[in-house]
């Protein structure tokens, strides 16, 4: 999903975890049968689109996006803990942009959970990701790693779309009557409405704040 990469803008930075990260994706793709077939189960990236549910790398949530079909790296190899299955023969054919910065935060693990207004079952987003406003939409991003001394963190986010009404100013929403209710990460659809830090996040994940504005935390609820 493209906030993933939000807060990763100089991401490159970042290559001291260490890999203790994660079990072995699940391949246990099954089709449903009856007045509409559907896909359901874990796919080898990590991907439960039926469930609106992810876990795993990192790099895998990146390279087994469906909003990235197009990209030349798009569902290749999944991450698994070695370097070499993931690393190109060449990497200076791939070692640019997104991929580049999955690759570098391949060890950090990554839960997410979504509801059917932001991507539906079967993995489609919507034509413009501006339908996203107004429509009650919401994500939440756990990260956790181990740094290179050793020491657990994680980070929780959640963000939920914003109304038209809506208006970004200096980096923070508010609501038509102008209360606060949440801060800018990088989306124009979407507000941070919590962040909440375990240990100490590394960077880039160290850059957003301890965050919650109550106003629309509740689970899909975009307005009062």
């Amino acid at each position: 999903m493209k906030k993933i990469i939000l807060i990763l803008a100089i991401a490159l930075a970042f290559a001291g975890c260490e890999k203790n990260f994660v079990e072995e994706p699940v391949d246990n793709i099954k089709l449903k049968s009856g007045n509409s077939d559907k896909v359901t189960g874990v796919d080898e990236y990590g991907y439960n689109w039926n469930a609106h549910h992810f876990n795993g790398s990192f790099y895998n949530a990146i390279v087994g996006d469906n909003l990235y079909a197009f990209a030349p790296w798009s569902h290749t190899t999944p991450y698994r803990g070695v370097d070499e299955e993931i690393t190109p023969a060449d990497p200076g054919d791939l070692m640019y942009d997104l991929w580049s910065i999955a690759w570098y935060l391949r060890d950090v693990n990554l839960l997410m959970h979504w509801n059917e207004a932001l991507i539906s079952k079967e993995g489609v987003y919507p034509a413009s990701l501006d339908e996203w406003i107004g429509s009650d939409a919401w994500i939440t991003f756990k990260y956790s790693g181990v740094d290179a001394n050793g020491r657990s963190w994680s980070q929780f986010q959640k963000m939920v779309a914003a109304n038209s009404d809506d208006k970004l100013i200096e980096g923070v929403w508010y609501d038509s009557e102008g209360e606060e209710i949440g801060i800018f990460n990088d989306w124009p659809q979407l507000i941070l409405v919590q962040c909440v830090n375990t240990g100490e996040p590394p960077f880039p994940f160290s850059t957003i704040p301890t965050y919650k504005n109550t106003e629309r935390l509740g689970f899909g609820i975009t307005k009062k």
